[in-house]
């Protein structure tokens, strides 16, 4: 990962309508064109533990997006009366008569026309997606902090939904990268407190991982996850440590999917990584690594070796729809590889 940039480019967002319909609960924006006015700002005004970890490459800026949903000019967390905060409450709040939190958290995946995030955002965060969550921490029936999640896997494809005798029903099924329930990785998770002054700031990031989920739409709950849009579980959460186990055995993989370009480091030449791999269609898929030294073992469900790669080789596969798979990846200390 390169280091965090010391300056740091802020997205303000200007002349912009928006709506959101109370009935798929998504973000809807307005076909107008967003002016963008770009300004430099020394990173050093927003530094807090952790962020120096931060990957921010063109297009999965995590430390430029934070700072823009907590710092933008009229669309962060602070400024009253923004969207942002506007979307927070109306997830929150049940009624005026009802306490009782609706939903507790608010995410990018469940915005139509989701390249409207880059006008909003800039390109500097275009790959990733996020998630907000409210947390009450002393059950007093408000929010105490935020933690933001950031991740540049792509969740997958939503579903679609419509109204069936009085009750939205999933008609087309969402495609999740990664199957619901497993571990998605990495995802970053930011906390949010309010300072001495009162200023949101950004104070922790940790790297971790989470269960993929459908994402809670405003709906009764028979109906929170009709139109299937691909998400995590933010109370799943782990810190990725080197004491724990994801990725160092074959059953606690790291899930990934085709196209994404993974990275491991490993504690030495003879060290494995494992990932596990369900692909959406049948087809024939190639392991490709840009580690001249690295190799490759595939293993079907039952975990038997059905595919084999040369030191520094590529390794191809049949593979059949839904199945799963296991990659075993060894031979050097960092290696990144990609499925196609």
């Amino acid at each position: 990962m390169k280091p965090l940039s010391k300056m740091m480019t802020f997205a303000v967002a200007l002349a912009m309508l928006l709506s959101i319909s109370s009935v798929t609960a998504t973000w809807l924006y307005s076909d107008s064109k967003v002016n963008t006015l770009f300004e430099e700002l020394p990173l050093s005004v927003f530094p807090w533990t952790g962020s120096e970890a931060l990957p921010d490459e063109d297009g999965v800026d995590h430390g430029w997006l934070i700072n823009n949903l907590i710092n933008g000019e009229n669309i962060g967390l602070n400024t009253s009366g923004s969207y942002l905060n506007q979307q927070i409450k109306d997830r929150w709040e049940t009624s005026f008569w009802d306490s009782t939190p609706q939903r507790d958290t608010l995410g990018s995946m469940a915005v139509l026309n989701a390249e409207r995030l880059e006008e909003l955002f800039g390109a500097k965060a275009a790959n990733l997606s996020y998630l907000i969550q409210m947390v009450d921490e002393d059950d007093n029936g408000d929010y105490d902090f935020y933690y933001i999640f950031t991740t540049d896997v792509d969740l997958g494809e939503r579903g679609q939904s419509a109204w069936s005798w009085g009750t939205l029903k999933n008609t087309v099924p969402g495609k999740p990268s990664i199957p619901i329930g497993q571990n998605i990785y990495p995802i970053y998770r930011t906390k949010v407190e309010k300072d001495s002054r009162g200023i949101w700031t950004a104070t922790d990031s940790k790297l971790g991982y989470a269960k993929s989920a459908w994402y809670d739409e405003n709906q009764s709950n028979a109906s929170k996850n009709a139109t299937q849009i691909p998400a995590f579980n933010p109370n799943s959460w782990q810190e990725h440590t080197d004491g724990n186990s994801l990725g160092t055995r074959i059953d606690t993989p790291i899930w990934t999917y085709a196209g994404y370009e993974n990275n491991i480091l490993l504690a030495s030449n003879t060290s494995k990584a494992y990932y596990a791999f369900s692909p959406l269609t049948a087809a024939t898929y190639t392991v490709t690594s840009d580690s001249a030294s690295a190799s490759f073992k595939v293993y079907d469900a039952s975990q038997n070796v059905i595919a084999t790669s040369a030191s520094g080789g590529t390794l191809t596969w049949t593979a059949a729809a839904s199945a799963t798979y296991y990659i075993e990846v060894s031979g050097d200390t960092k290696i990144s590889f990609t499925i196609s």
